[in-house]
């Protein structure tokens, strides 16, 4: 190092430098707890809303002429919006209801009573 004098003692210190520097910083622990308090904690699978009251309007009729055997291309037709947009509300809805696939989410929504095949 030509002459100079290294910073740190030896190698471990330089190693601890930025946990060192964290500690003596006082904002560090109220940052971490103002992160806590912005986001809020994802809510545990029983602590979830009811799904037949969380989902909407759009989704609840794509979800009936889903039940009733419509496909996507017969769904976006009836009620005049894109494949695509149907896909979305499907999607959205399956989300809602935790199923593991549209099949799950039809059997899921006839049995709650929200549709009829």
């Amino acid at each position: 190092m030509n002459g100079e004098t290294a910073p740190f003692e030896n190698e471990q210190a330089a190693i601890n430098a930025p946990r060192t520097a964290l500690a003596q910083v006082d904002c560090h622990g109220a940052f971490l707890e103002r992160l806590r308090m912005e986001r809020p904690i994802r809510p545990e699978p029983d602590d979830r809303r009811d799904p037949e009251k969380t989902v909407t309007p759009r989704q609840l009729e794509c979800l009936r002429l889903l039940v009733q055997g419509a496909n996507e291309a017969e769904i976006a037709a009836a009620l005049a919006i894109t494949v695509h947009t149907v896909r979305f509300h499907l999607d959205r809805a399956r989300r809602t209801f935790a199923a593991r696939s549209r099949t799950h989410l039809a059997a899921l929504a006839v049995s709650a009573g929200i549709a009829r095949p």
